[in-house]
C-alpha cells in the first residue's frame, strides 16, 4: 500500500472451506474475484482468486484435436541461461508492474533447492520463453515474451514439460494461477488440466 493509512485488508480462503468463508463474512469481508484499487495497477489487480489445476499424466499429453503449430526447440537449462531467464521474466511481467529481476536473482532462483528443472523454448536459436518445475511436480509457466505470444509456442513448451514429467515417472502435474491470467488458464484447459480447487480473495475495506 502506498498510503500510510491502512485502507483495506485482504485474506484468502478455499472455496470449499465454508467455515473459513463464513468467519470472514461475519467480519465484513467480501469475495472479490479481482480486486483493483485506484493507487495500483489497472493491468493486473492488487489481489485476485487463485485456481489450482491438475493434469493426469497417465493419459495422453496432447488431448484429441490439439496439434503443435510451430517448430521450436525445448531444452533444459545450461550455464549462462540466467541472462535469458531474467530477460524473459522482465519482458513478460515488467508491463504488469512486477519488480524487475536481475541476472543474479535469476541465478539464485534457478539454483534454488525447490526447483527441479528449468526449461527454455527457442525459436530460430533465440530463447523466447521458459518454464519451471519444482520437486513436487508443480509447473510454473514463467512465460513467452510478448512479441512471440499467440503463435503456439506456449503449447509446445508446456506439452514438452509434461512429457518430461511423465518420462521421469510423475503421475500428475499441478498448476496454480490467478484468475486474471486468461491466456494461461486457456492453455491449461487446452492441454487437459482440470480445476481441482479455488482460493477466494476476501477483502475488507476500512473506512
Amino acid at each position: 500500500m502506498r498510503s500510510r493509512k491502512t485502507r483495506f485488508i485482504v485474506a484468502w480462503a478455499y472455496k470449499s472451506d465454508l467455515s473459513a468463508l463464513g468467519f470472514l463474512e461475519n467480519y465484513n469481508y467480501e469475495h472479490r474475484r479481482e480486486f483493483f484499487i485506484e493507487d495500483f495497477s489497472k493491468v493486473l489487480p492488487l489481489s485476485a482468486d487463485m485456481e489450482f489445476w491438475r493434469k493426469d499424466l497417465t493419459k495422453e499429453i496432447l488431448p484429441s484435436g490439439v496439434k503443435m503449430s510451430v517448430n521450436c526447440l525445448v531444452r533444459s537449462y545450461r550455464s549462462g541461461d540466467e541472462v535469458h531467464f531474467a530477460d524473459i521474466y522482465n519482458r513478460v511481467w515488467g508491463p504488469y508492474g512486477r519488480q524487475l529481476m536481475s541476472v543474479n536473482s535469476a541465478k539464485r532462483r534457478i539454483c534454488s533447492q525447490q526447483i527441479e528443472q528449468v526449461l527454455f523454448v527457442e525459436l530460430d536459436g533465440k530463447p523466447v520463453g521458459c518454464i519451471e518445475v519444482d520437486r513436487n511436480g508443480e509447473v510454473n509457466l514463467v512465460g513467452v515474451i510478448p512479441e512471440y505470444q499467440r503463435r503456439g509456442i506456449g503449447t509446445v513448451l508446456l506439452s514438452k514439460t509434461l512429457e518430461h514429467l511423465k518420462q521421469i515417472g510423475r503421475k500428475s502435474s499441478y498448476m496454480d494461477t490467478g484468475v486474471p491470467l486468461k491466456g494461461a488458464l486457456a492453455l491449461y484447459k487446452k492441454l487437459g488440466y482440470e480445476k481441482v480447487e479455488e482460493l477466494y480473495c476476501m477483502v475488507k475495506e476500512l473506512t
